[in-house]
């Protein structure tokens, strides 16, 4: 299968992670390559299978697709990724945690953060739709919130904060 992967504006896009898994259990195919300066790369011995494919590349949002049968060219184009901004705060936002751990639960996998001594966090490359952010501390409890990552002009979107009760 010869895939070709470009940018929101059409440019072909170099060293982009590509996954290739089939669906049918009796062919147990499993190929991760990366697309040349050209943005193609060839996903041998694939034809005709029903295959998930995952897309990733600094920068650009994760991409997830299926296809069943798998055509013998696909093109994919992946976005400029989002930047979640957050907080982790106590006593109803009066204290600033650092050193918070943070793992974010995302359709394309877990990201991971520690919050910075004002208790800020960054989780880069998000795409938009629902996440789950938990965060957790030694001296604090943990907790669970629900975000919808939406991007500004500026390809970023507000997490919120999360507050932590005394433990």
């Amino acid at each position: 299968i010869s895939v070709h992967v470009t940018d929101d504006r059409g440019y072909a896009l170099d060293r982009v992670e590509v996954r290739a898994v089939s669906l049918d259990p009796a062919v147990p195919l499993r190929r991760t390559l990366f697309t040349d300066d050209n943005g193609d790369v060839e996903v041998p011995d694939a034809a005709g299978l029903p295959l998930r494919f995952t897309l990733s590349r600094s920068g650009k949002t994760p991409r997830v697709e299926e296809a069943d049968p798998a055509p013998s060219k696909m093109v994919f184009e992946l976005a400029e990724g989002i930047l979640g901004l957050g907080r982790v705060t106590g006593r109803d936002g009066r204290d600033r945690i650092a050193d918070a751990e943070i793992v974010a639960h995302t359709p394309y996998g877990v990201r991971r953060a520690v919050t910075n001594v004002d208790g800020e966090f960054e989780l880069p490359d998000l795409a938009p739709g629902r996440i789950r952010i938990v965060a957790s501390h030694a001296a604090w409890a943990t907790e669970a919130n629900i975000v919808d990552v939406r991007a500004d002009s500026g390809h970023r979107a507000d997490l919120g904060a999360i507050d932590l009760s005394e433990a």
